[in-house]
């Protein structure tokens, strides 16, 4: 999904521009909020929400920015790295060396307070921190205590942990007109069945047009990368191409009939 807008693209950035740790931005609104939010970025003055200075959220990892502010760091001549935080990686570029260390690890996010039991004491008060793969919780010092454990570094992505495209199995690439190719890593089985890919097209209109709802909550909960919206031909050919070699991949439709032939025809035609 790339729908430009005055100051950022709505949805999945799939540009050259694109970063690993792009956001997924939306629109956002308070009406549709139980709590207000402020605006995370470190340069704003102004942090609520107001009619000249519309808020919008990634639909990843839940930050809260004015669009504007998208603009004014890609006008700004100085280094704007941090002054909006980044949000999880959902690929790598085709330059960095393959370091299987790097790959799998957990990627924190800070909360005032604990919405699940700590993993470590099995308590949920005080704030902490919530890895957004796996979704264990920790607070700061239950963490500290462990975090040296090669076991506990590393994220096993969680219950969706056989279905997620991992970042490093999607590449950025130069000879593909599609600027992404996924493909597992040498270091996983070709024969490992364990892991099976989904890639998910949706029909925005299908479901009493609950598309965008399904939408959102996927790309919270899997790599944004792996969900599409379904609004043209060139989107299925898209996905498809960059997905053609990646083992094991399972496809989910989210639509009717027509939409399930619509990828079908596509695929057929792979």
């Amino acid at each position: 999904m790339q729908e430009a807008s005055e100051s950022f693209v709505n949805g999945v950035d799939w540009s050259n521009s694109a970063e690993p740790t792009s956001h997924c931005w939306f629109h956002y609104s308070c009406e549709t909020s139980s709590t207000s939010r402020l605006c995370a970025c470190i340069l704003c003055k102004n942090r609520k929400s107001t009619s000249d200075l519309p808020l919008i959220q990634c639909a990843t990892c839940l930050l809260i920015v004015h669009a504007t502010h998208l603009s004014e760091l890609e006008e700004s001549t100085t280094n704007n790295h941090h002054k909006i935080p980044p949000c999880r990686p959902s690929f790598v570029d085709n330059n960095i060396a393959d370091n299987v260390d790097m790959h799998d690890q957990h990627y924190w996010s800070h909360v005032s307070t604990l919405s699940t039991p700590c993993t470590y004491c099995k308590r949920k008060s005080s704030d902490g921190l919530v890895c957004m793969w796996c979704s264990r919780s920790y607070h700061r010092q239950c963490w500290e205590n462990i975090k040296d454990n090669e076991e506990n570094s590393k994220c096993d992505y969680g219950k969706f942990s056989n279905i997620i495209v991992r970042p490093q199995w999607l590449r950025r690439v130069d000879d593909s007109p599609f600027g992404f190719r996924a493909q597992m890593p040498a270091y996983v089985e070709i024969n490992d069945t364990s892991l099976t890919p989904v890639i998910f097209f949706i029909n925005k209109l299908s479901g009493g047009q609950k598309g965008q709802e399904i939408y959102r909550m996927l790309v919270r909960i899997l790599n944004p990368r792996q969900v599409f919206f379904l609004e043209n031909d060139s989107t299925i050919t898209r996905a498809l191409n960059i997905y053609a070699s990646l083992t094991n991949t399972r496809i989910c439709i989210c639509g009717g009939d027509g939409t399930v032939g619509w990828v079908l025809s596509h695929l057929v035609d792979t």
